[in-house]
């Protein structure tokens, strides 16, 4: 079973009206439904913003579902390294929290170990690129050269690194695709309104036909 987590609704809109929706179930705050995308069936549903609502949506998941194979994060992000471009679309090879700060000065980090062929993520125009997460919106030039330099961070969002650790407490294979929605400055909210729907259109189709092609060729 393969379980697709948008944090916003308008994330989950544009998946959902490609799909087949085969069914409908679950209760407030929690909603699912059974899509079915060419040969791809598939479990979709919101968790809502910031990693509070993403992890406890995800470890709620990962409970219901007993035979939950692969955990998908599909949404928006910000642009932080400097040849990064609206609409560009993200499979993150490295994950990291960076607002989490302790004495041990440990940070949670993870790492992709997925094997995929380049010429797959090319097909699907499917870029790779590091991801930090953090509740606070990357919002300055200031923040974008601080995640950048330190850690050479390509795109930033809220929900990303919630949703893969709790996977990976519970061993669950976890992917996170991101589409630049905004170039991470003061123009934030202004860009996002701007682009957001034409480009998570775009990659939200992407998504699916990737998903599609990728899952077919490696069960054979």
């Amino acid at each position: 079973m393969i379980l697709i987590i948008c944090a916003l609704k308008s994330e989950l809109e544009f998946i959902k009206n490609k799909c087949e929706i085969t069914a409908e179930f679950g209760y407030p705050p929690f909603h699912f439904y059974n899509c079915c995308y060419n040969s791809l069936n598939f479990i979709l549903a919101k968790c809502g913003l910031g990693k509070v609502r993403s992890a406890s949506f995800t470890q709620y998941a990962i409970d219901k579902f007993d035979n939950l194979k692969l955990i998908v994060n599909f949404g928006s992000s910000g642009a932080i390294a400097e040849n990064v471009n609206i609409g560009d679309f993200f499979i993150c090879t490295k994950i990291i929290e960076h607002d989490f700060e302790t004495l041990r000065k440990f940070k949670p980090e993870f790492n992709i170990k997925e094997e995929i062929d380049d010429y797959i993520l090319d097909k699907f125009k499917i870029k790779k690129g590091i991801l930090v997460s953090g509740t606070q919106n990357v919002d300055s030039e200031e923040k974008k050269s601080y995640l950048s330099n330190k850690y050479n961070a390509t795109i930033g969002d809220w929900e990303g690194s919630s949703i893969i650790q709790v996977a990976h407490i519970n061993n669950k294979k976890c992917l996170i695709f991101k589409t630049v929605t905004d170039f991470g400055n003061e123009n934030l909210l202004e860009d996002f309104k701007k682009y957001n729907k034409d480009v998570l259109d775009k990659n939200s189709l992407n998504l699916l036909n990737f998903l599609s092609f990728y899952l077919i060729q490696k069960n054979n």
